[in-house]
């Protein structure tokens, strides 16, 4: 399932938008420390990258997407989880 378009070379999220996503986790969206944790887990492969490689493009959050989707259960994310996230993300990649 798709949430953004795929644009090749487009818009990534940055460490520093990272940072501002995670914040809004935890105050706009109420997320304990240990779920902001989690959903850092998530996408530290991809802040971690060097170069143009780094950060996070749509394709890469929309699979990450998918798979909270499909296993967050595990974890413990609630769809409530996962909508918080997807509006985040959302956010970074408006133009």
């Amino acid at each position: 399932m798709v949430f953004f378009n795929h644009e090749p070379g487009g818009k990534k999220i940055t460490p520093l938008e990272f940072r501002k996503i995670k914040e809004n986790l935890r105050g706009t969206h109420y997320w304990s420390p240990s779920m902001v944790d989690k959903f850092e887990d998530v996408f530290s492969g991809h802040m971690k990258e060097k170069g143009m490689q780094s950060g996070i493009d749509r394709e890469e959050a929309n699979l990450a997407l998918d798979r909270l989707r499909e296993n967050g259960h595990a974890h413990g994310f609630s769809e409530h989880h996962y909508e918080a996230l997807k509006g985040e993300l959302e956010k970074h990649f408006k133009d």
